[in-house]
């Protein structure tokens, strides 16, 4: 059994496949109906994002959220410059990520990808990769290239946020609340039978209206765990008052008292020293445990 400490949360290996299967038979049923279908690649995505400055637009879409809520955080770069974002941030914290694919593919152009995907031909001034490095890229105030926005950078992130802000998310229940049934009653001469709506499952959360105790008793083995506390719980009153005598002469340390050398098979705690009786190395020890009425 997986503790759900140790599950993955990125993609394995079966839900790669299953996307790559998507994507391939997406572009079969689309080219039935388009004359050219081009795929394109998460990293080509992120790349153009990144050129475009959108790639922050979702940590500030959610900003107010997070900062109510103590998540964000404020640092510098190197330049002295305010970097602002949300702690443990990932896309996917937001349904509209989607979203924000689309758009940048929308605006992805062939050439784009035929440019990264032969990056190495880029030296050669007579090929066309130059030529679309020439008409697609310019580069910013420190020499790095960066391929040009569909419009000024201000504008296309304006439009972008804006585009993104009207979008409502909708997640589709699981479970139906009520259905449709026939509710049959009967007449005299044969039955009335009428549609009505049925409830299904549980109308509201369940209430407490109750609580009570019991006992839980169960055997321990005496150790590190057996704090003054603990021992309070043993249901022999001689064996309580032995062991207790014992963390005593320790200080209260339980770890020195029960466990190594003074562990009771090693150095035995004696309850009735005249007639030799000691406490055994397991005790019963008895507590609480709240039940509730619902």
């Amino acid at each position: 059994m997986t503790k759900g400490s140790e599950l993955k949360n990125d993609f394995i290996n079966r839900d790669l496949k299953d996307s790559q299967y998507i994507a391939k038979k997406a572009r079969q049923m689309l080219l039935t109906i388009a004359k050219t279908v081009n795929t394109t690649t998460g990293s080509i995505t992120d790349r153009l994002r990144e050129d475009w400055q959108i790639i922050n637009v979702m940590q500030e879409l959610n900003w107010d959220k997070y900062d109510r809520l103590g998540l964000t955080e404020v640092t510098e770069n190197k330049d002295g410059e305010k970097i602002y974002r949300i702690k443990d941030w990932t896309k996917r914290n937001d349904h509209r990520h989607h979203a924000m694919d689309a758009l940048t593919i929308a605006f992805t152009k062939p050439s784009y990808i035929q440019y990264l995907n032969n990056l190495n031909a880029r030296s050669d001034k007579n090929s066309s990769f130059y030529g679309i490095e020439k008409n697609e890229l310019s580069r910013n105030d420190n020499g790095k290239l960066l391929f040009n926005p569909p419009m000024s950078i201000n504008e296309f992130r304006s439009e972008v946020k804006r585009q993104l802000e009207n979008i409502l998310i909708s997640i589709k229940a699981k479970n139906k609340v009520v259905t449709y049934n026939i509710n049959k009653t009967k007449r005299k001469g044969g039955a009335n039978r009428t549609v009505q709506l049925t409830p299904r499952g549980q109308l509201h959360k369940e209430t407490v209206y109750a609580e009570r105790k019991r006992y839980v008793t169960k055997e321990e083995k005496v150790g590190s765990t057996f704090t003054k506390e603990k021992i309070m719980t043993v249901c022999r009153k001689d064996y309580c008052e032995a062991l207790l005598k014992r963390l005593e002469e320790y200080y209260n340390d339980p770890k020195k008292a029960f466990t190594g050398k003074n562990s009771l098979e090693k150095n035995p705690v004696f309850y009735n020293l005249a007639l030799g009786k000691k406490v055994p190395e397991r005790v019963k020890t008895v507590s609480f445990d709240t039940v509730y009425t619902i």
